[in-house]
């Protein structure tokens, strides 16, 4: 697989699993468990990617969970 491919397939696979992780942490029907699917799909891109490709893909994965929890007022 041809690298610059596997780096925004992996983007959106950190965006799906924010989506995921939002959604699902605060259901009844998962009695109130919070679920982590950021670290395994981060885990999983530093490990596959290149040194430079995996420092700018924790750069934006941390900037896309550090959004995430961020709590806005109006």
């Amino acid at each position: 697989m041809k690298p610059i491919f596997s780096f925004f397939f992996l983007l959106f696979l950190v965006v799906i699993a924010l989506v995921l992780q939002d959604t699902f942490s605060g259901n009844v029907g998962f009695c109130q468990i919070d679920l982590f699917l950021v670290p395994v799909v981060f885990c999983f891109g530093a490990l596959t990617l290149s040194l430079p490709a995996a420092l700018f893909f924790s750069l934006i994965t941390g900037m896309l969970e550090g959004l995430m929890t961020l709590s806005f007022h109006a």
